[in-house]
């Protein structure tokens, strides 16, 4: 496994970690104990999930009306101009 490919799995896995032991990322977990660039990459990213999640957790702050749509609306019109 490449570092690209590594780096990209564990974007898609769960902030918590709490897949981390799924067969689906064992390769690039093998990956990590080698490469200690993409070790540290996921380190940071992972960190910065996690503060994520907890400041968000411990907000009461209310989006605004219809940013929901409008955030997938922004992504529909992103996507189909790569097809």
């Amino acid at each position: 496994m490449n570092c690209h490919d590594a780096l990209l799995q564990f974007d898609a896995a769960r902030p918590d970690g709490s897949d981390w032991n799924d067969p689906e990322l064992h390769d690039a977990r093998q990956h990590l104990d080698t490469c200690p660039n993409c070790s540290l990459a996921v380190a940071q990213r992972h960190a910065w999930d996690l503060a994520l999640l907890n400041t968000t957790a411990n907000t009461s702050v209310t989006p605004p009306n219809g940013l929901a749509s409008r955030l997938l609306e922004a992504l529909d019109s992103h996507t189909s101009t790569e097809t």
